[in-house]
């Protein structure tokens, strides 16, 4: 493609649509699960989820992405 403009309003919409999007897990996200294997309490969900769930890795990179550091 040689028109610059079209380039850049197809980057644009791709990183709105896919790279914008929070990777990070969430605990309503596992919520299915918890229904189905029976755990109830929102502590006892909770307490499972930081056991299974590391979002560090990400919440580093967002930083250093923020940041311009590589």
């Amino acid at each position: 493609m040689k028109e610059e403009k079209f380039l850049d309003a197809d980057y644009a919409q791709y990183t709105e649509k896919y790279l914008n999007k929070s990777m990070t897990t969430e605990p309503r996200m596992l919520s299915i699960v918890f229904d189905r294997i029976g755990v109830a309490s929102a502590e006892e969900r909770e307490k499972l989820f930081k056991g299974l769930v590391d979002n560090s890795i990400l919440t580093e990179a967002k930083t250093l992405r923020a940041t311009g550091a590589r």
